[in-house]
């Protein structure tokens, strides 16, 4: 039997993997595309609600004191673009990402 901790957990595993399954339809048929199973919603619509769905978990887990709120949110949201643009240099500087402004 699962605590209420573990169920949490489970959850936002399970939301986390939903978002990830829905960036690679996007890669694959593109984000403007509707899939035919269930057109209500195109890939980029689904990518922003199982993010929003992971962050009601997130909201749980700290609401039940299990997770920290981070005490500096906009300062992470600042290091994680940095080290995105770091580490996209690297990949264009070795060929391997193309910027459409370039």
């Amino acid at each position: 039997m699962l605590s209420k901790e573990e169920y949490l957990l489970v959850k936002l595993s399970e939301e986390c993997a939903e978002v990830i399954k829905e960036c690679s339809k996007a890669l694959e048929f593109g984000l403007q595309d509707y899939p035919p199973t269930d057109p209500s919603k195109n890939n980029a619509e689904r990518i922003v609600q199982e993010f929003e769905e992971c962050k009601g978990i997130m909201w749980m887990l700290t609401n039940e004191d299990i997770l920290q709120e981070p005490t500096n949110p906009k300062q992470i949201q600042i290091d994680r673009v940095n080290k995105t643009h770091k580490y996209m240099d690297y990949a264009r500087n070795l060929g391997k990402l193309e910027l459409e402004d370039e």
